[in-house]
This record gives C-alpha cells, sequence and structure tokens, in this order.
C-alpha cells in the first residue's frame, strides 16, 4: 500500500465551494474532545509537503489505490464598529473584536473514485464539525454525495466559499435566507447527485430540511417516528460557465422543502416554503478579472398558517448588485447595491456597501485569496421611521490555505 500526506497550498479551489462556508445550531462536544480534534488538524498543517511510505509486500495495492489526505483552512481575525442613529432611540455605538472563521478541513482521497471530507470550526468557545460526508465518483461526470453539507442552494449563501466573500459578509437576503431555511451555516443532511458536462454543473440534493435534523432511525426504534419533522426536502442546482466567455457565469435554484423546521416557525409553528433563486456573475471570485459584475436575487414563499383569527402567508425577497475593479493585481475596489423585503416586515429595506481589500499573496505572484485584508462599510437604511439606521464598519484580515 502506498500512502500519501500532503498539504494544501494556495487559495481556496473551485471544488471547496460547496464545502463553506456558516454558524449553525448543533449539539456540542466535550471541550476536551473538540480541542484535541483542533490540535489534530493544526498538527496535519505542520507535515512536510509530501510524505511518502511504500510497503513492497504482496499485498501492496496497485497504482489508483493510493490513499491521500490533505489539509487546508482559513483564518479570519476582524474588527467592527456599529453605529444605529434613530429618530426615536438613542445613537448606540459598540466595538468589537473576534475571530469570523477559524475553519480547518480534512479530505482523504481513497483511490480515484472515493473521498472522505470534514471541515471544524474553531470561531466559536469550542470547536465543532460543520461539515462531514463521503462522495463516490461514479464516472468521470456523475457523482453522488451523503452527510452533512453544502448541497444545492443560492450561489450567494454557502456555495460561495468563506474565503471568496466578496465584502465580507455575504449579500443579506442570503443571510436571510439561510436563518429563515435550512440554518446559519447554510447545510442540511442529505443525499446530492451532480452531473457535470462542458461547463455546466447539475445538482439534485433530498435532505432532511435543515442543518439540525440528524435523522438517524434504527432497528431497536429508539429514534421514534415523527412525521412532521422528517418529511424530505428537494432542491435542485444548474449553472453555466460558457467556455467561450471567461469568467461568466450563470445559474438557477429552485427547491421545496415540507419539513416545518423551527427556522421557518411562525408563533411556534413551523412552515413549508417554495425556494427560488438565480444568479448571474462575471468574475465570481475577488482580485480574479479587472472588472467584476455580480447580480443575485432570491425569494422564498411560506405557506400560509393561521395566527389567532388572522391567516399570515410571508414572503422573503431580496435583489443583490455588485461591481468590483481591479486598479493594481494586488487591490481590488468594491461596491454593493441590495433592495431586502425581510420576512415579516412588509416593506424593502436598501443596504449599500463599499470597501477595498489588498492583498499581500498577490502582489507576490500567488492567489488574491491566500492573504486579503478588507475594509468595509455598509450601511442599513430603515423600511419605516421607527427603524434605526445602521452602519457598520470593518476591517478583516484573511489567511487561507
Amino acid at each position: 500500500m502506498i500512502a500519501a500526506v500532503s498539504r494544501k497550498r494556495g487559495g481556496p479551489q473551485t471544488s471547496a465551494s460547496e464545502r463553506v462556508p456558516e454558524n449553525g445550531r448543533e449539539t456540542s462536544h466535550s471541550s476536551a474532545v473538540r480541542f484535541l480534534l483542533v490540535g489534530i488538524l493544526a498538527a496535519g498543517l505542520l507535515l512536510p509537503t509530501s510524505v511518502k511510505s511504500q510497503n513492497n509486500s504482496q499485498d501492496a495495492e496497485p497504482d489508483g489505490g493510493e490513499i491521500s489526505i490533505t489539509f487546508g483552512g482559513v483564518v479570519q481575525p476582524r474588527l467592527s464598529s456599529i453605529y444605529e442613529f434613530g429618530r426615536e432611540h438613542d445613537t448606540r455605538h459598540s466595538f468589537g473584536i473576534g475571530i469570523q472563521r477559524l475553519w480547518l478541513h480534512t479530505v482523504i482521497g481513497f483511490g480515484d473514485r472515493l473521498e472522505a471530507f470534514a471541515r471544524i470550526d474553531g470561531s466559536t468557545v469550542g470547536a465543532r464539525f460543520i461539515d462531514a460526508s463521503l462522495e463516490y465518483r461514479i464516472t468521470g461526470n456523475l457523482s453522488l454525495r451523503g452527510g452533512r453539507f453544502v448541497g444545492a442552494q443560492p450561489r450567494g449563501a454557502a456555495l460561495t466559499p468563506g474565503a471568496a466573500i466578496d465584502a465580507v459578509e455575504r449579500p443579506l437576503v442570503a443571510e436571510l435566507w439561510a436563518r429563515g431555511t435550512r440554518g446559519a451555516d447554510g447545510r442540511s443532511y442529505g443525499l446530492e447527485g451532480r452531473y457535470a458536462f462542458s461547463g455546466t454543473d447539475l445538482r439534485l440534493l433530498v435532505h432532511t430540511g435543515s442543518n439540525a435534523m440528524n435523522v438517524r432511525g434504527g432497528v431497536d426504534g429508539a429514534t421514534g417516528i415523527a412525521a412532521e419533522r422528517t418529511r424530505v426536502a428537494m432542491s435542485g442546482y444548474a449553472v453555466h460557465r460558457p467556455a467561450a466567455l471567461p469568467g461568466l457565469e450563470v445559474g438557477a435554484h429552485i427547491g421545496f422543502n415540507p419539513s416545518r423546521n423551527e427556522y421557518t416557525a411562525l408563533e411556534g409553528v413551523g412552515r413549508r416554503f417554495d425556494e427560488l433563486s438565480g444568479h448571474l456573475y462575471w468574475g465570481a471570485e475577488p482580485g480574479s478579472q479587472p472588472v467584476r459584475l455580480k447580480a443575485d436575487a432570491i425569494a422564498v414563499r411560506y405557506e400560509e398558517i393561521a395566527v389567532g383569527a388572522t391567516a399570515v402567508a410571508e414572503r422573503l425577497s431580496g435583489v443583490s448588485l455588485l461591481g468590483a475593479l481591479r486598479p493594481a493585481p494586488a487591490s481590488e475596489l468594491f461596491g454593493r447595491w441590495e433592495s431586502v423585503s425581510p420576512v415579516g416586515a412588509g416593506k424593502h429595506e436598501t443596504v449599500l456597501t463599499a470597501g477595498g481589500s489588498y492583498s499581500p499573496s498577490a502582489r507576490r505572484g500567488l492567489a488574491f485569496a491566500r492573504e486579503r485584508l478588507t475594509l468595509s462599510y455598509g450601511i442599513r437604511l430603515p423600511n419605516g421611521d421607527h427603524e434605526p439606521t445602521r452602519h457598520v464598519v470593518i476591517l478583516q484580515g484573511q489567511v487561507s490555505f
């Protein structure tokens, strides 16, 4: 048997886009186990770039049966300053220092067809797994994946890697979509088929409906039967990147979720919902080309339920438009406009964001996302006279490996 251990170098890879990216709700492990897991992954980062040992016995596997182990991650320290102004509110201010992301991941490849992936989030008090999946490549174009992972969903949500977010924060409508559907980290437990051909990527996800629904049935019946909580949800995603137009990406997503999970609850009652999204990108990742343009649109329709004597049918919708200019290979300026109608708000809110990024790694000819320092200013305008205006200034560093 040949064992190969390698360390991922450079910026985030395209294949990592579905392995992102946010904080979800899960039962915590003990602190000792958490820090042991982080220690194991951190130790792996100190391994030589390539270490190989050979077994010359007759039981050695033929070529193509090797096991490879790859480590990687992203670290994002952040400084933030928030001001709120309103006609009926006193001016409020807060200053924060923290870690936005501290992700460490491991990819174990078993030959050319089977791959295991696990990611730990260490940005909270204790580390916890946010991704754990197995993927089997049936053919060169077709694969099947199962576990807890980022599946078919809006492109602007967790399908955009944490290291490739434009303005240190995702579009507000993408954040609200996650919190009001599957959970803030955008993950779910499920099974996803993926078919890729000629610049086109198709995905079909069958899942439990949220990042908290880890349904484990057993013949002993210990888990019981909860019919309302285990209904199958389905989501589809399609994207096309034409070879004739480098940087262009157009895609859409559609889904139906009958799980009535806790994130959809109104007055304690969960709701079914339908979801639809679309995107058009010219330059998906920061620093990828001199001029970039990105548009995202997301809509969610919740089922109608009775609240007292009133029938309530809520909606979530929003549009995000971003433009970015790279005046030099190691720097980029960006601006974003959003119009969002949050669940229950009844009115549209406007969010404006502007800022710039500097990449020391790009200056040395390496990936733009490997080392990045971003300064961002955002303002969330109220949808009524009684709501405060929120101003946020963020300085965030980033190292991805």
